[in-house]
């Protein structure tokens, strides 16, 4: 199986520990990353006029606030404002970006416009890979959080969702060929790793590891 083009990913802690990941864009220098930022607002409570010698009644609330940013060249760009918005990825020619917003796929063109959702449900949908042509997005799809999960495909504009994996495992750490006709993951069955590979239609499920009692993750 090929490897395909390495992409740089970063990890930083922003205010009060809150994490934002970065990716980069293999053919426009871009590096695009989440970023949730804190701060208090102190306001007059308006409609309670102060008693003669009282200061104006305030409150104080707290703000959250992030999104998904840009930066290339020094230039930093806002592309979402939803401090949801998290685990961006590039398409391999740089001009959309899939992302996760809460628990459902989104994507985005790579200037913040054309913002589409990709998948809907009671579902936890999260870490989308997209295809080297740029058609599909891989994902892992749990029931609930702490769920095992299934690998799930759909096309990178919607629609067209496709389940490639299904069963009691915990299928994770998916990532496509460099000519995207497979799909390499981890597939834990109690305390047991073992790399498999899948065709992106579901077929040619195959299993390329057996090492028992060995941790395996993120195969590319």
């Amino acid at each position: 199986m090929g490897i395909r083009h390495a992409i740089t990913a970063l990890l930083a802690l922003l205010v009060l520990a809150l994490p934002a990941s970065a990716v980069a864009a293999p053919s426009t220098g871009a590096v695009v990353f989440s970023r949730v930022t804190q701060h208090t607002e102190t306001k007059k409570v308006e409609g309670e006029a102060p008693q003669p010698g009282e200061a104006p009644k305030t409150e104080t609330k707290t703000v959250i606030e992030g999104g998904l940013f840009a930066v290339r060249d020094g230039r930093l760009n806002q592309l979402t404002e939803d401090p949801a918005d998290t685990e961006p990825a590039f398409s391999p020619d740089g001009t959309s970006i899939a992302f996760v917003r809460g628990s459902h796929l989104f994507s985005v063109r790579a200037d913040g416009s054309g913002l589409r959702q990709l998948t809907s449900g009671p579902t936890l949908d999260t870490k989308p890979v997209v295809s080297p042509d740029g058609r599909l997005v891989v994902f892992e799809r749990r029931a609930a959080a702490g769920a095992p999960a299934d690998l799930y495909t759909v096309r990178s504009h919607g629609g067209g969702l496709h389940p490639l994996t299904s069963g009691a495992a915990d299928d994770h750490d998916a990532d496509f060929s460099a000519d995207g006709r497979a799909v390499a993951f981890v597939r834990t069955v109690g305390t047991t790793d073992a790399v498999f590979s899948v065709r992106p239609s579901g077929a040619w499920l195959a299993r390329l590891t057996r090492t028992g009692g060995v941790d395996e993750f993120e195969p590319r």
